[in-house]
């Protein structure tokens, strides 16, 4: 059963007093139920900036600690760090948020941090109606907080089965699910009230369920004058001592309902109409919604062919000039970060990695000057610095994991900084503090350069590679500068890899939690002083409170140098990983970049397992140390040096179910995760674990849900709750075998190094951006490439048309006739309709052979995938007009038209019939 979304614009904003608050209701009951396909990506780019004005929760402080919570349809996806004592604070986050099609709202919680109980300062709420239609092209602005009061806080859907006939309205209440906890045990009493002009009916109270199941039916007549009637379905818990709790409602005009037509639909739950509820304060947020049909690899060969083509010409030594594919994309890509990350993912996954980064560096190290090579944020940078976060996260965790958590757990003072040294710190001899601040911050540094000096031969084959190709290029475009090499190498694994990583660990998953205000000085202090030593103190000490820890800087200079020399130098005494393949991954699997057996998660934790039909009254967690892997999650007694494991149980990955939060009042813990596994004819189980935090949570959940991506065994549907005797603690259902009574929530994760490799994905989001700019390129590139083909004809051809000394009129004439590109004529919009979409001439594109298994309509199957005529008619030129060279290559924007025209088509059709 799919979800029919109600919706209503606004909801940020006021939610009543719009005369149109029905339409999206009224419209989408004529909707399909689609439900996720594998075939369709939906994403959230989603970057918390900052905030002002908000209200003070401290009053002894007179300020507040934010922090933010974002959630997907009620499920808290991440959270942000804390800014303590301050009313505007910045955070500065990007996230990418992977979520199923057919979600309802994302939410933005502000919280303000305390000992007991973490205050609600406000909200923000988009629909996915909102995302789709108003942030599409990435929009930053400021939002308003609302105010959260019970009535806003809605959750669930409810169920309806109803017909609409000329007199009367047959209405059936089927059910509902995932309701509010409206009481203190978890659970709610609820039923609802149905209401049409004067008419109304009320179910029954079902109790103790947020999973009521009511299937009461009922008719209300409908005046055959009045066709404009809203009915109205309220959903109430039901209290013996005070009023009945509300808990969410919905409400559509019967003018757009379809007479005779019988509807069974899923409808969210919308909060009352809020007027003048606006919190204080402001929040800054960039959104971007993407919502991308993922078309078979075949379709997409001829795009990846034209970006690999240009690295294997620069490799084989015959790089090509003029405008290139990469230089389109370039331009036509708006967000360079953005960029970098799917070309990386794109040439990891065809293992062309090295050939794009040597020529990006090569380029980047002959245009740049000694000064600025390499420490401005140019495409070379931004691939470097992806690929150093997909294929050198694992070697981060392990050199810097173990000092970063020893300064997490002594939580000592640390400020060398005097004007920031006051009394409510607890210091009064500021000269005292700064000394021991220096001391302990030198400890914590030789732990830090050490554990990165002696990890040389730990460091990633590939990582190894790069760094030695950085060295040499440099090195060969200026031979006399024989410490250029070395800051090469070092203001990418120094500036862009340990630095950040020390500074924010919670972003390089060094630290499930982000720190507090100590522990985060601490880092800081210790980043600046790495920063000196990567720049191997060609650099001015910019604050001079860093003075005292230069000698310790100058000491370990020489010593990080010989690190980079034998970095460079050591991987070609190495050989490459070469894990093959198992019974549980084929060796084509995209997602194999890190051998099967590398530890994506661990750590301490609780567990309590179980399996289902089996009577269990003693509900013990006990403590165990879990790892993940590609393989396997792992858990057992004891653990060596936090990392390898002396594992006594085993649960293979293909085995794994679902991965879901457990409801806070089963276990009595906010924190608990449930693995359902079920192993061939086996009784199925659950592994509960129990965790510290928040952050703990949403990383253990992400990490599972993205191994177990592709899983074909994995449910729809779950139990929140627990068997207990003889049922479940949740809907009350009494059958093991019957399937769950709330949606997973499986396609909801956050992108991170640990996505899968699917080059088919990433190739998608190259196309989007090429098509949006495809009509800019045409006018302003395809007419200069036909320019250059034209002026390389002989000298003895261009005189064919030279008519009584007009040549250069003539040339110009037959220049624009040819390009078909007149000012006149130019395409200012793009069109979805075929023949308006194309402006370029006939082309054909080599599909390969496996592209003919699409099921594609006979028309397309006999043209070759020929691309539609230009709807710019090309004149006729008289005999001996100027042309393109035969058996000369096509220009690259041309190239580049042909197939995108190639992938339109093929969209085009998926959208009518589907790929099988």
């Amino acid at each position: 059963m799919g979800i029919i979304t109600v919706r209503q614009a606004h909801v940020s904003h006021s939610m009543g007093g719009s005369e149109n608050r029905f339409e999206n209701i009224a419209s989408s009951l004529n909707e399909s139920d689609d439900e996720d396909t594998e075939n369709t990506k939906t994403t959230i780019f989603l970057k918390i900036a900052e905030g002002k004005n908000f209200p003070v929760t401290d009053t002894l402080s007179k300020s507040s600690d934010p922090y933010c919570v974002v959630k997907v349809d009620g499920q808290t996806v991440l959270r942000t760090m804390t800014v303590y004592r301050t009313l505007s604070p910045f955070w500065g986050g990007e996230y990418t948020l992977h979520v199923q099609r057919n979600f309802f709202a994302l939410s933005v919680y502000v919280y303000d941090e305390d000992l007991r109980y973490d205050d609600v300062i406000g909200k923000v709420t988009l629909t996915s109606r909102e995302l789709k239609r108003d942030y599409s092209e990435g929009e930053e602005k400021w939002f308003p907080l609302q105010k959260v009061t019970k009535d806003s806080e809605v959750t669930g859907e409810v169920r309806l089965e109803f017909q609409l006939s000329e007199t009367k309205l047959d209405m059936k209440i089927a059910e509902a699910r995932d309701l509010a906890a409206k009481d203190k045990t978890g659970s709610s009493d609820p039923y609802a009230i149905l209401t049409l002009g004067s008419n109304s009916f009320q179910t029954e109270i079902r109790k103790q369920t947020r999973f009521p199941k009511w299937n009461a039916m009922t008719t209300l007549p409908v005046p055959a004058a009045d066709t404009d009637q809203v009915v109205q379905l309220t959903l109430w818990d039901r209290d013996i001592v005070g009023k009945d709790e509300f808990m969410g409602q919905i409400s559509f005009s019967l003018r757009k309902v379809q007479k005779k037509v019988e509807y069974n639909k899923w409808f969210w739950l919308k909060p009352r109409d809020v007027i003048g509820h606006q919190a204080a304060g402001l929040i800054r947020l960039k959104i971007r919604y993407v919502t991308a049909s993922i078309l078979p690899s075949p379709v997409y060969q001829p795009l990846v062919d034209l970006l690999i083509e240009e690295v294997d010409h620069f490799v084989s030594g015959k790089p090509r000039t003029g405008i290139t594919p990469l230089a389109l994309l370039e331009e036509a890509m708006t967000d360079r970060m953005e960029m970098a990350y799917v070309l990386v993912r794109i040439f990891l996954g065809k293992g062309k990695i090295e050939g794009l980064l040597n020529m990006l560096f090569t380029q980047e190290a002959r245009k740049s000057t000694p000064e600025t090579l390499f420490r401005e944020n140019t495409l070379a940078s931004k691939c470097m610095d992806q690929f150093m976060k997909i294929t050198g996260t694992l070697y981060l965790q392990n050199v810097l994991g173990k000092i970063v958590k020893q300064i997490y757990k002594e939580n000592r003072y640390c400020e060398m900084d005097k004007s920031k040294i006051t009394k409510k710190c607890g210091m009064i001899n500021k000269e005292t503090t700064v000394k021991q601040s220096t001391k302990q911050i030198r400890r914590y540094l030789a732990t830090i350069i050490n554990d990165i000096i002696q990890s040389k031969t730990a460091c990633p084959f590939g990582l190894r590679k790069v760094c030695a190709m950085i060295f040499e290029i440099v090195q060969g475009v200026y031979p006399e500068k024989s410490d250029l090499p070395y800051m090469a190498v070092s203001s990418f694994l120094f500036l862009r890899f340990f630095v950040p990583a020390v500074m924010n660990p919670k972003l390089f998953y060094l630290n499930n939690d982000h720190p507090n205000m100590r522990v985060s000085r601490t880092l800081i202090l210790c980043a600046k002083a790495m920063q000196q030593i990567g720049n191997m103190c060609k650099q001015p000490c910019k604050e001079s409170f860093m003075i005292p820890l230069l000698p310790f800087v100058e000491q370990h200079t020489d010593t990080v140098r010989h690190f980079i020399k034998s970095l460079v130098t050591i991987y070609k005494c190495s050989s490459p990983p070469s894990p093959g393949p198992t019974k549980t991954t084929p060796a084509s699997s995209p997602q194999k970049l890190f051998s099967h057996t590398v530890v994506i998660q661990s750590g301490w934790t609780e567990m309590y397992r179980t399996k289902f039909g089996k009577s269990s009254t003693l509900r013990v967690f006990r403590k165990r140390f879990f790892s993940l892997s590609f393989a396997a999650l792992s858990y057992g007694t004891k653990a060596s040096l936090g990392q390898s494991l002396n594992c006594t149980k085993l649960i293979a990955i293909g085995d794994i179910t679902s991965v879901e939060r457990v409801d806070k009042h089963v276990f009595g813990h906010k924190y608990v995760l449930q693995v359902l596994v079920s192993k061939g004819s086996e009784l199925p189980s659950a592994l509960y674990i129990k965790l510290k935090s928040l952050n703990e949570v949403t990383e253990w959940i992400s990490s599972l849900r993205k191994t177990c991506s592709q899983n074909t065994n994995t449910l729809n549907y779950y139990h929140p709750g627990s068997f207990r005797s003889k049922k479940w603690t949740c809907c009350t259902s009494r059958s093991l075998t019957e399937k769950g009574c709330s949606k997973t929530h499986r396609s909801i994760v956050l992108g991170d190094w640990r996505d899968p490799l699917n080059s088919d994905v990433e190739i998608q989001t190259i196309f989007s951006q090429l098509y949006n700019a495809k009509i800019g390129l045409t006018s302003k590139y395809l007419q200069t490439e036909r320019l250059r083909s034209i002026q390389s004809i002989k000298g003895d051809e261009e005189d064919k048309f030279t008519f009584d000394g007009t040549k250069t009129s003539r040339t110009r004439s037959v220049i624009s006739r040819r390009a078909g590109l007149k000012r006149s004529k130019k395409v200012t919009s793009i069109s979805r309709s075929r023949a308006q979409s194309m402006s370029v001439r006939t082309e054909k594109v080599a599909v390969p052979t496996q592209s003919k298994s699409l099921d594609l309509p006979a028309e397309r199957k006999n043209s070759s995938f020929d691309c539609p005529p230009s709807p710019i008619p090309e004149q006729s030129s008289p005999p001996g007009d100027v042309g393109v060279e035969e058996g000369a290559p096509k220009p690259a924007i041309s190239r580049l038209l042909s197939v995108l025209n190639l992938i339109e088509v093929a969209h085009e059709d998926t959208n009518k019939q589907g790929y099988s």
